[in-house]
């Protein structure tokens, strides 16, 4: 059966030099990524609650137009039906 990735395997010390990068990742860096992610996470969520809201809002904005429009029609056809 043939592997499913096409590079070559690494070799004993590419696999040393691969863990030891790793292992060198201090707590404070770990820390330092960790808020990171947490700040953008926060700050996608506020974009998405920003856009719903403003979603919601041309929704408002389109039923209100709508329902003038209806209105506007309603008064319009009485107003024919009298002459």
């Amino acid at each position: 059966m043939k592997p499913i990735s096409t590079a070559p395997p690494l070799n004993q010390q590419q696999l040393r030099m691969t863990v030891l990068v790793f292992l060198r990742i201090s707590h404070s860096e770990l820390a330092r990524a960790t808020q990171l992610l947490k700040s953008f996470v926060l700050t996608l969520l506020k974009v998405v609650r920003v856009t719903k809201n403003i979603a919601r809002g041309s929704l408002q904005v389109f039923e209100n137009s709508n329902e003038a429009r209806t209105k506007d029609r309603a008064s319009y056809m009485a107003g024919d039906e009298e002459e």
